[in-house]
């Protein structure tokens, strides 16, 4: 499926044609400058929000045999929520605490569909990676069998046994595949946007994604990777830092769109 060129309402938004044909800066300093400038301007809004998220989202994973259904049909339509409240803001327009749940409005199947696929793919790139060094492992315990067998009834033998054998693949593993994972997903970050924003099916999103990403790939993956420290942070802090690192975070990658892309929309704001 070709990607859909869709230009924008307004004379201030630009064509994937025209971003893939002109390249474009990544403007680094400026998206993190602007994620806090956002929140700043109005924290009380993005603060709450963030709240009733984490509310939400924990209330979908509590729910038994609901959790991954729930939070593949939910948790989408509430990040994109950040990226419209701070379009409104940025464009300096009206704007309610509804606002954060409009991404139930627009495309939301698209939605739906395009976070499914997503994960797929980046969950598909990490298992190539994982399932080898996990299957050696395997084969390195089946090794170890007698070893095993000998330290039964001595923990701290056994629990030697397993440390040995986990360092000497699985853990590598893991590290590996998540640095994959991180790499196919980064592709993929501004998909969303393209949904809600310029009306796209999933696919069509996913591939402007892609495409424009991969014009500025390295610094677009350092950019994420700074902002995952910066929320990383915020977790250990907790309460107030988590509140406001994960906007920031959501704000400044909106912030990054909307400097490749422009400001204009098709059919909505």
């Amino acid at each position: 499926m070709d990607v859909i060129d869709q230009t924008n309402s307004e004379s201030q938004g630009k064509s994937l044609e025209q971003v893939l044909t002109e390249g474009y800066e990544f403007k680094f300093g400026d998206y993190l400058s602007a994620g806090f400038k956002l929140f700043g301007g109005d924290a009380a809004m993005y603060i709450a929000f963030t709240l009733l998220y984490f509310v939400i989202t924990m209330a979908i994973g509590a729910i038994p045999f609901v959790s991954i259904i729930g939070s593949l049909a939910v948790t989408p339509a509430l990040i994109v929520g950040w990226y419209i409240y701070g379009r409104y803001q940025k464009k300096g327009l009206n704007r309610s605490f509804n606002l954060f749940f409009d991404g139930f409005n627009r495309n939301w199947i698209q939605l739906i569909l395009q976070n499914l696929i997503a994960t797929i793919f980046v969950g598909i790139a990490a298992a190539v990676i994982i399932v080898p060094f996990f299957l050696g492992s395997f084969l390195d315990l089946i090794g170890h069998f007698d070893d095993l067998q000998n330290a039964q009834g001595d923990q701290e033998a056994t629990m030697e046994i397993f440390a040995e054998i986990m360092s000497n693949g699985a853990v590598m593993g893991i590290l590996l595949g998540s640095l994959v994972a991180m790499a196919v997903g980064v592709l993929y970050i501004y998909a969303p946007m393209f949904v809600v924003f310029r009306g796209m099916q999933f696919w069509d999103a996913m591939e402007a994604s892609r495409k424009v990403v991969s014009k500025r790939y390295i610094q677009t993956i350092l950019f994420l990777i700074v902002l995952g420290i910066m929320v990383g942070i915020s977790f250990l802090l907790c309460c107030l830092p988590v509140l406001a690192g994960i906007p920031i975070m959501y704000l400044a990658i909106y912030s990054a769109f909307e400097d490749i892309m422009g400001t204009g929309d098709t059919g909505q704001l």
